[in-house]
């Protein structure tokens, strides 16, 4: 479900300061300067939510975040006003779920603590009770992709121990994406 039906757009922030307009250019990283982003803004900031998405929300059990483009898809849902409340407030299960690797722009260099740093100031809050991390970094990312795995920095992650479960997520023949199956059997076994 859409988190709005509403006419909405998308812009960033790079580290630097830069302004990026609209979900095309953040995705695929066309401006100029420093190429990871720092924040994500709605335009209208205030844009009402998709009511069936929150009662959805509400009514869950189970809720889940991740994988995707950190600044360009997930924080954009995540960040509707009406939508984050109801996440705030939900008792479901809620899992975010690590990408496997950082685009060469959007979030190059971005450790697993960045993640949920960036996740925690969107959001006001750590919401998710847990993190998914991949923990197989074995198969080679074709060098033409500009792709490099997301490192797990543990000494960076304290607060969290409790609630991040490492496996081999990756998918061996595509291996910056994950292995649907292995993530499935990971959350059944969370909800039993």
């Amino acid at each position: 479900m859409p988190a709005t039906i509403g006419d909405v757009n998308i812009w960033a922030t790079t580290q630097n300061g830069k302004k990026v307009y609209g979900e095309e250019n953040i995705d695929l990283g066309r401006y100029n300067g420093a190429r990871i982003l720092e924040k994500v803004y709605l335009n209208p900031p205030n844009i009402k939510a998709y009511k069936k998405t929150v009662d959805a929300i509400k009514g869950a059990h189970l809720l889940i975040a991740g994988p995707g483009d950190l600044f360009s898809t997930v924080l954009p849902v995540l960040i509707v006003p009406q939508v984050k409340k109801a996440l705030k407030e939900s008792q479901a299960l809620k899992i975010f779920v690590v990408n496997i690797a950082n685009k060469p722009f959007e979030t190059a260099g971005y450790k697993v603590s960045n993640y949920l740093k960036t996740l925690k100031y969107h959001l006001d809050n750590d919401i998710f009770d847990t993190i998914l991390i991949n923990n197989n970094q074995k198969p080679q990312i074709p060098p033409k992709l500009n792709y490099k795995y997301v490192e797990y920095d543990e000494e960076n992650l304290q607060e969290y121990k409790e609630n991040i479960v490492k496996g081999d997520f990756i998918n061996n023949n595509y291996p910056i994406y994950h292995d649907s199956g292995k993530i499935a059997q990971v959350i059944v076994n969370l909800t039993k």
